[in-house]
């Protein structure tokens, strides 16, 4: 807990720092998914680990300590069939086919699907990436919180998917470029399932629109 950690791109420039929380986690946000970075620790533990874990806390990798005590992080690797696109705002990618990516602050008031005005801004830069990269095929899946019942949830869950595809289509974007799936409370991101409190914030994490991307 409390360690001070550094991100440094691959000339070596600190371009963001942050602190684990008391669990010894830590997360910077919006990286380049092909990009290398290193990770700096102020620490002299020599058995001091990173591990990187997806959303759903799933082991992605273990980081390798470099000899004077970096870590380095090599995101994709060169032997993996990639999708070139380019994003928002005209800086070319790549990305694994089915690479989950969360729609930020696409997050749903409770037993509601409309799409709000933070929901509409983020899915504008997903009608620019579809509209640059006519050689994607983008599928969306949209999530509930655990209250409620299974069923009601799962409803929910697709209506909320149709609200943000029916939001796509009337900006422009071609029809049989997207499609949605409901997933309902199966794929909870925490601790927040049937019969344990969570706060609001907790469940609202849950509330969420998810996207794959794939060639057509």
């Amino acid at each position: 807990a409390g360690l001070l950690i550094y991100l440094l791109n691959d000339k070596g420039k600190i371009i963001a720092e942050t602190f684990t929380n008391a669990a010894g986690n830590f997360n910077f946000r919006n990286l380049f998914p092909d990009d290398q970075y290193l990770f700096r620790i102020r620490s002299d533990n020599p058995n001091l680990k990173i591990i990187m874990v997806n959303q759903k806390g799933e082991l992605i990798q273990k980081l390798i300590r470099l000899n004077d005590g970096d870590f380095v992080y090599v995101r994709l690797n060169p032997d993996d069939e990639l999708i070139t696109i380019l994003n928002e705002e005209d800086v070319q990618i790549k990305i694994k086919p089915q690479e989950n990516f969360l729609i930020p602050n696409i997050y749903y008031e409770l037993n509601s699907f409309a799409i709000n005005s933070s929901a509409e801004i983020e899915l504008s830069k997903l009608v620019e990436i579809i509209k640059k990269n006519p050689h994607i095929v983008v599928q969306l899946f949209s999530h509930t919180d655990s209250r409620s019942s299974a069923a009601y949830n799962l409803e929910l869950s697709i209506k909320r998917v149709q609200s943000a595809i029916d939001y796509l289509e009337s900006k422009g974007v071609d029809p049989s470029c997207i499609s949605g799936k409901g997933v309902g409370e199966v794929e909870l991101l925490n601790q927040c399932t049937d019969n344990v409190y969570c706060t609001e914030e907790e469940h609202a994490v849950n509330r969420r629109t998810e996207f794959k991307i794939n060639r057509k």
